[in-house]
């Protein structure tokens, strides 16, 4: 009988230690992507149009951005082959209708900002295959 009641007590005791090691573990998730979110707080604060302080151009411009480049996926200049300028005025077409020049401007320069040589939309030519 004691031998039966060991092996119970011990059975519990693996299983409260399963239990918290699956509590530790899951706690360890949930810090980690608490440290992800807290490094990008600032974007998702820019991007919330119900903050007075979130620009409306600049959430345009991150959404033609994220639309234009598949979320920073693809080198749409390259890719479609077509300037930035020509991309952003049909973006902007697509979303308001006609855009004024300075606007198209604007996004173009902030999409592909020469002094930023990675992470803007850059025009690079397709290498060709020999």
């Amino acid at each position: 009988m004691l031998v039966a009641k060991d092996a119970q007590i011990q059975q519990a005791r693996d299983g409260w230690e399963q239990s918290l090691r699956e509590l530790i573990e899951e706690r360890r998730d949930r810090t980690k992507l608490a440290d992800m979110l807290q490094q990008h707080v600032g974007i998702i604060e820019f991007m919330n149009p119900n903050n007075p302080y979130s620009p409306t151009e600049g959430r345009r411009l991150v959404a033609a951005w994220c639309e234009l480049t598949e979320n920073g996926t693809v080198d749409v200049v390259s890719e479609a082959g077509i300037g930035l300028s020509v991309l952003c005025l049909r973006w902007l077409e697509k979303q308001s209708g006609e855009p004024a020049a300075i606007v198209v401007k604007r996004f173009t320069w902030a999409l592909g900002w020469p002094a930023r040589k990675n992470g803007g939309v850059v025009a690079k030519r397709k290498k060709e295959k020999e």
